[in-house]
C-alpha cells in the first residue's frame, strides 16, 4: 500500500495528519462502503485521517475550460488544498488509453458536466480514443489540460502485475512520469500475435474488473484486438454488481450492438463505450456470468449458463474450423498486431 509510505514521508517534512485529506477518486461510480476504505487503507488510516468520498454532484468549483470546450468542475476539498498528490495504478485503458496520471483528477474528482463532455468524445474519434493510445487520444489530452488546471502537482503510480503484486513505482511530474510508467505497463501488457482469430475466449481478470459488466466490457474490448471482424468472444465475468450501472441496463434492452451505441449517443450518454468496438466489427458476444439468461435475451449478448456450453455456442457460430485465442487477464492485456 503507497498510502502509508506517504503519510510516513509527510510526517517527516512536518505535515500533520490532520493536515491532509484522502479523497476517493469516484468519478460518477458509488461511493465506496467504509469496509471497502478499510480493504483499501486499513482500519487505522481510516480512523486518523480524513476521508472524502468524491461525489460528481456535489460541492464542485468550475475553473475554466480546456481546448476541446470541456467545462471543468472540479471537487473543491481537492481545489482547497495546498498540493495535490494523485496515487493511481497505471493500466490499459479502454478510451483514455491507459489509467492514472491526469485520470486522477478527470474523472477521478470532477463534475458530471466534465466528465460527459470529456468521455462523450468516444463518438467523435473512435480510431484515436482506444486501448493503449497515448499521443492524438483528445479524451487523454483533455483529461491532462483539465488536470493542469485543477494544479494536480505530483503523482504517485504504480503498474501491477497478474497477482495484484508492485511490479514499479513512477513518482514526480504528472505527465512525465506516468509516460514513464506506461512503457513498463506496455512490457508487460501489450502482447504481440501472429494473426487473428474467430473465437477469443477472455476472462476479465476477476475482481474488480469483473464487479460487473460496466467494468468487464473493458476486457472485452480488448479482445477486439485478437479477432476477425465477425468472430465471436466469449467473455467469462463474474458480474456480481450485475450490470452497473441503470443507464448501460436501459440502452442494452436494444435488438442489436448498433443500436445500443446510437441509443446512448443519441441520448448524450457515454456508457456503452465498451461496445463500440463489437458494433462496428460485427462481433457476437457470449457471456458467461451471475447475470440470468433471461436478462440476456433482452439484449444482443448471448448467455451461457458455463463454460462447455458459451464454447459450444460460439463454434456454432463460427464452424467447427474456427481458430480460437486464449486471454486469460483480458481486462490488463492489449493484443498488438502488425500486418
Amino acid at each position: 500500500n503507497i498510502i502509508p509510505i506517504l503519510l510516513r514521508e509527510l510526517n517527516s517534512i512536518g505535515v500533520k495528519d490532520e493536515r491532509v485529506k484522502i479523497v476517493f477518486t469516484n468519478g460518477l461510480h458509488r461511493r465506496n462502503t467504509r469496509d471497502e476504505k478499510i480493504m483499501l487503507l486499513g482500519k487505522k488510516i481510516v480512523e486518523k485521517i480524513k476521508c472524502i468520498d468524491h461525489d460528481a454532484k456535489q460541492k464542485q468549483k468550475y475553473i475554466g475550460d480546456t481546448s476541446h470546450h470541456t467545462p471543468v468542475y472540479i471537487n473543491s476539498d481537492v481545489l482547497d488544498c495546498d498540493i495535490k498528490i494523485g496515487i493511481a495504478n497505471i493500466d490499459i485503458h479502454v478510451f483514455a488509453g491507459y489509467s492514472g496520471g491526469a485520470k486522477s483528477i478527470l474523472p477521478g474528482v470532477s463534475g458530471v458536466e466534465t466528465i460527459v463532455k470529456n468521455h462523450y468524445m468516444i463518438y467523435e474519434y473512435f480510431d484515436r480514443t482506444r486501448s493503449g493510445i497515448l499521443e492524438g487520444n483528445p479524451i487523454r489530452e483533455d483529461m491532462e489540460e483539465a488536470a493542469k488546471l485543477a494544479g494536480l502537482d505530483y503523482i504517485v503510480n504504480v503498474v501491477l502485475d497478474d497477482k495484484k503484486k508492485i511490479v514499479t513505482t513512477v513518482a514526480g511530474d504528472p505527465l512525465r512520469a506516468h509516460r514513464r510508467g506506461v512503457e513498463t505497463c506496455d512490457r508487460i501488457y501489450k502482447v504481440p500475435i501472429r494473426e487473428k482469430a474467430d473465437i477469443v475466449v477472455a476472462s476479465a481478470g476477476g475482481f474488480p474488473k469483473d464487479i460487473n459488466l460496466y467494468q468487464a466490457t473493458k476486457a472485452m474490448d480488448n479482445s477486439t484486438f485478437a479477432i476477425k471482424n465477425g468472430g465471436t468472444i466469449v467473455l467469462f465475468a463474474e458480474c456480481p454488481e450485475g450490470v452497473g450501472s441503470e443507464e448501460l441496463d436501459r440502452l442494452l434492452n436494444s435488438k442489436s450492438w448498433e443500436e445500443v451505441i446510437q441509443k446512448g449517443k443519441d441520448g448524450g450518454s457515454y456508457a456503452p463505450y465498451g461496445f463500440r468496438a463489437v458494433a462496428k466489427m460485427g462481433i457476437k458476444v457470449v457471456l458467461i456470468s451471475s447475470i440470468s439468461i433471461e436478462k440476456t435475451a433482452r439484449t444482443p449478448i448471448i448467455g451461457a449458463r458455463d463454460a462447455k456450453e458459451a464454447i459450444e455456442k460460439a463454434i456454432q457460430i463460427e464452424g467447427e474450423g474456427a481458430t480460437i485465442t486464449v486471454m486469460p487477464f483480458a481486462g490488463s492485456t492489449l493484443p498488438t498486431y502488425d500486418v
